[in-house]
């Protein structure tokens, strides 16, 4: 298979995900995020040059094109030129992406969040965080010191983003300290999701049941447990009513995580926020981790929402292309050593760390492909992925089953707490804290209703592993 005839496989894949998008844009966008990733650069000009030499044609009208797809109407030469609405790609972005998603697996955690881009520009964006990294699927850029709440626009595409998840799916929306707004809890509870959000410790709150409001630091165990129970928080215009509160501070660490959510506790994991973190992955992978973004010279921020556009598509399709990757470099299993094998007794039942991230083994994997020249890869949809499938017996529990507390739930004589599982349900695999229940009003937290996909073996304790630099 000849180059050309990869890009045009592509292109066609682009087309059947962004239907709505013409054939000279959808034609320009997989060029652009084909030669994006053989590059690993946003230089529109080594873009350009490598087009050229790939597919023919002149560099100069190579440029045009890719200058132009960025522009407005009014600045393109010609009569009945058209521009490129980015917020109609939001919706098909998340949907490609769900697409993915095992039929059992009804669950989602998006992530929104704030970064800088470059010196002039702000990105607000809507992430996905999967396999240790995160991937926008949606985004607005402003001017840097730019007057104006983010709360609507946050809103605005959140609700963009609604119609490609399914009515039964079970999301979870994070948003980092400094980001929460109580008109933002609101809008996502609206959509049906359940927001994750962390608050300040600059605040007051108050147990169910109780009148007298105490400072948020005194929900916070000194002992590395969590806290959790219902309440309300903040008395002033901000108040937010009866919410479920998780406290934590782990001893060796600056900072403390103060959580609200609209689950109850029984249905809430701590852990569950450490995910939030893996925003910062998709972040350097926009930048020196990725795609170069920081060499780029574009300050318009119209412009540069659709060359996200640009990066948004390529990274989709360099992490799918990590599956390819992983299986063709799967580990043996211990299974097939003999029983005496020293590898099977040394053996401590954890997962091996990953050696790359699945982005940069999904690039590696698509140079291999294009080197080879052959048909490139994609992954499966799942042919249940719009509907919710009926549970079967030995499921996963989702969060909603999941709290329902089995009866031999509770503490043993030693006033241990005594291990629990949803009857039927693999073991598992998240590391829960302790807790105090006699300081969550009756309800202790239960580790055992994690049950999110792809997120396993997420660490509250171990925040260091989570880091980014290895990965990248």
């Amino acid at each position: 298979m000849t180059y050309q005839e990869q890009v045009c496989q592509w292109e066609q894949t682009v087309s059947s995900h962004l239907p709505q998008l013409s054939t000279p844009q959808v034609r320009v966008l997989a060029c652009w995020s084909f030669a994006l990733v053989l590059l690993k650069s946003v230089g529109m000009t080594q873009v350009s040059v490598c087009l050229a030499l790939m597919l023919g044609g002149k560099v100069g009208a190579w440029r045009q094109k890719l200058r132009e797809w960025c522009y407005e109407a009014a600045d393109k030469k010609g009569e009945q030129r058209a521009q490129l609405e980015v917020a109609m790609c939001f919706a098909p972005l998340l949907a490609w992406m769900v697409s993915w998603w095992q039929a059992r697996e009804p669950q989602l955690v998006l992530v929104v969040d704030a970064s800088a881009r470059g010196a002039h520009l702000t990105l607000l964006s809507v992430s996905v965080v999967y396999r240790r990294g995160a991937m926008a699927v949606a985004w607005h850029l402003l001017p840097t010191g730019a007057a104006g709440a983010w709360e609507p626009m946050w809103e605005q595409m959140l609700a963009q983003l609604a119609p490609a998840i399914p009515a039964q799916w079970q999301v979870l929306v994070m948003a980092d300290r400094g980001l929460y707004s109580r008109h933002l809890s609101e809008a996502i509870r609206k959509l049906g999701w359940h927001p994750f959000l962390r608050l300040n410790l600059q605040g007051t709150a108050k147990q169910a049941g109780r009148d007298d409001y105490q400072p948020l630091r005194s929900f916070i165990p000194a002992d590395g447990t969590v806290w959790s129970g219902r309440g309300s928080c903040f008395q002033s215009e901000r108040r937010l009513s009866e919410t479920t509160r998780l406290s934590v501070h782990v001893p060796g660490y600056p900072d403390s995580w103060v959580v609200v959510t609209d689950l109850e506790p029984q249905q809430s994991l701590l852990a569950w926020y450490a995910m939030r973190l893996w925003i910062e992955v998709g972040f350097k992978q926009g930048k020196r981790g990725g795609w170069q973004w920081q060499h780029s010279k574009m300050t318009d921020p119209r412009r540069v929402e659709r060359y996200c556009l640009v990066m948004a598509v390529a990274t989709l399709d360099t992490v799918s292309q990590g599956e390819f990757g992983e299986a063709e470099l799967a580990d043996s299993h211990l299974e097939a050593l003999p029983p005496t094998h020293i590898a099977r007794r040394q053996a401590k039942g954890r997962p091996r760390r990953a050696l790359l991230s699945q982005f940069t083994l999904g690039r590696l994997w698509l140079m291999r492909t294009i080197v080879e020249q052959e048909p490139l890869h994609h992954l499966p949809a799942s042919s249940s992925s719009a509907q919710a499938t009926e549970e079967e017996p030995g499921a996963t529990p989702t969060l909603a089953t999941a709290a329902s507390r089995p009866p031999e739930a509770g503490r043993s004589k030693e006033g241990e707490e005594k291990p629990t599982r949803v009857k039927g349900s693999p073991p598992l695999q998240a590391i829960s804290w302790s807790c105090h229940p006699e300081r969550s009003e009756g309800s202790p937290h239960q580790p055992w209703s994690c049950s999110l996909p792809f997120f396993t073996q997420v660490s509250p304790v171990g925040i260091d592993r989570l880091d980014q630099g290895h990965l990248l």
